[in-house]
């Protein structure tokens, strides 16, 4: 589900379109993203209207965000994604990621080209920047663990802070200056806490939880996305799959080790008032975790078999009667794994379970294009699933 939209085409769209309000952040920009009034105060679907763009749209516990890939050019530099958040029907913040380690090497290997290019692209940026709105003032984007040094501009009623990893990621995040981060502290504190309200309970049984979807691309990092939609869903913010690929050393391209990761991600829970814990795979322990509003990221083996019975049973399940579906269910093989290949590891969420069929909504980050719901056996999650496979991210 991976959507490009090309500096021509960005062109394009907003050849005709007067500006001047914003003139001075859309010459930055290099196009008019911003509009003939604040962007902080454009709902959603009003900046859909006027940008045009391809936006993915996933809906958050208090709001949204609208995302998509790009190949256009944005202050000075190539960009892979921008981000728009909204709350309250208001866009609240963007972000722009530049080059990263995941979607800019080739092969999955840093070379000196590579390297060149991304410090050439920061300083390109940081010129941009520093050329329309002076020298910026140091600044850090993030909170406790997840900090990042950052250079701050800023312009009107709208920040722009440029964060820097070498060999990691060029991230932007562009605020309204007049955010004020107390009341919302609190305001997700309570949230966090008080999860139990997002389960959904069906007629047939189906007990699930909508969790925040994340598009990691055509890069290898299931892993950090599907951390990132965790902390999503408790509204930790400024925590994504850049930043998590960096603390867990995600490789360029994708893999991540557990044995590099669960020690950093460890940490981050705790400094973000959740609990960690790895769990092996029991059906009551899921259901109990599901009742109380708490998914489970889920490490096991994507081979090509499994795929193609859980997309095939979950069309099934959709089209039969429920009460047929029991019995299909009851009379149900096993699913043997038989040997999964080297690079079957895989990671995803179980956001729900039903007692008489006994079995498992998954659900997995965009990538693949398959974002909805998937059900499986609990037979077959056994079958497949890696040792100690349930990592537990659940309110203190």
């Amino acid at each position: 589900m991976k959507r490009a939209i090309s500096c021509f085409t960005c062109t394009f769209i907003f050849a005709c379109l007067c500006l001047a309000d914003n003139e001075k952040l859309n010459k930055a920009a290099g196009l008019p993203i911003f509009g003939q009034k604040s962007i902080w105060q454009e709902s959603p679907k009003e900046l859909k209207s006027r940008l045009k763009f391809p936006f993915e749209e996933t809906q958050t516990t208090d709001g949204g965000v609208l995302s998509l890939y790009t190949k256009g050019k944005l202050f000075g530099a190539n960009a892979n994604e921008i981000k728009f958040e909204y709350k309250n029907d208001k866009i609240s913040a963007f972000k722009i990621v530049f080059f990263n380690k995941g979607d800019s090497v080739r092969d999955g290997k840093w070379s000196s080209s590579d390297v060149a290019k991304m410090r050439a692209d920061a300083r390109a940026i940081f010129q941009t920047l520093s050329g329309e709105f002076g020298n910026p003032e140091n600044s850090s984007i993030g909170e406790r663990s997840t900090r990042v040094r950052a250079k701050e501009w800023k312009y009107q009623d709208t920040k722009m802070l440029l964060g820097f990893e070498d060999k990691e990621f060029i991230i932007m995040h562009i605020l309204p200056i007049s955010e004020n981060g107390e009341n919302a502290v609190e305001g997700e504190e309570k949230t966090r806490t008080d999860v139990s309200s997002n389960v959904n309970k069906s007629d047939t049984g189906d007990i699930t939880i909508k969790v925040p979807m994340v598009n990691q691309g055509n890069k290898g990092y299931c892993f950090p996305a599907t951390i990132e939609r965790l902390f999503m869903y408790y509204q930790i913010k400024d925590v994504d799959m850049h930043k998590l690929a960096d603390m867990f050393g995600t490789g360029a391209g994708g893999s991540t080790y557990l044995s590099a990761a669960s020690d950093a991600l460890s940490k981050l829970a705790r400094a973000n008032r959740l609990k960690f814990k790895m769990e092996g795979i029991d059906f009551s322990k899921i259901s109990k975790y599901i009742d109380d509003g708490v998914p489970m990221a889920w490490l096991m083996f994507s081979t090509p078999d499994y795929n193609a019975k859980r997309r095939e049973r979950t069309k099934e399940r959709k089209n039969a009667d429920f009460e047929e579906w029991q019995k299909i269910c009851r009379k149900e093989k096993k699913f043997k794994l038989g040997r999964a290949p080297r690079d079957s590891g895989h990671i995803c969420l179980i956001v729900g379970y039903n007692k008489e069929t006994k079995e498992l909504a998954i659900s997995d980050s965009w990538g693949d294009g398959d974002a909805s719901l998937t059900w499986i056996s609990f037979d077959m999650a056994k079958a497949v699933s890696q040792p100690s496979p349930l990592l537990v991210l659940s309110p203190r």
